[in-house]
């Protein structure tokens, strides 16, 4: 920060431009060049990752990537589109196979049930979300099946079936 002529200059720590800051106790206080990056940086300091998807300055310790890809927290992998639209992963890789979009009414579902994995030889469109229902039902039934054959067993501790 250098004094010239009753004024400062500083560096804006978002977008790295500088800026003249004048004296007085409100420039002084001044962090940043424009009222867009003050509030970029205002939001960085709550949601740092809404910071570096914009101005992408570290890779690393952030879920965010250099593809606008970002995976929540129950493994679900969201594609950043630009203008703040994002789009589910699955949705787009089964969108690019099939070479159209899909609809609102399509669903998308993950044979190993891992959301995370998202190559398209997991994943299968159903037409509707009556018809995905049914499809977890039959899945159902058949782990009630194989409890009753003995091979899948319930822990009441933890809530969970597990194989033997």
């Amino acid at each position: 920060m250098s004094k010239y002529f009753g004024s400062y200059y500083k560096i804006c720590p978002v977008c790295g431009k500088k800026f003249r800051c004048h004296d007085g106790w409100a420039f002084k206080r001044r962090k940043t060049c424009s009222r867009k990056c003050g509030a970029i940086l205002a939001s960085s300091k709550t949601h740092p990752e809404r910071y570096l998807a914009k101005w992408r300055k570290s890779r690393n310790g952030h879920p965010w990537n250099y593809q606008g890809e970002h995976v929540k927290s129950d493994g679900v992998v969201f594609v950043a589109l630009g203008n703040n639209k994002y789009i589910r992963k699955h949705r787009l890789m089964m969108e690019r196979y099939l070479g159209r979009k899909l609809t609102r009414q399509e669903v998308v579902h993950h044979i190993d049930g891992n959301p995370s994995n998202n190559d398209i030889s997991n994943l299968f469109l159903y037409p509707s979300q009556k018809a995905h229902r049914l499809g977890h039902l039959s899945m159902e039934s058949i782990v009630y099946k194989l409890y009753k054959e003995g091979k899948v067993k319930f822990d009441k501790e933890q809530g969970k079936y597990y194989l033997i």
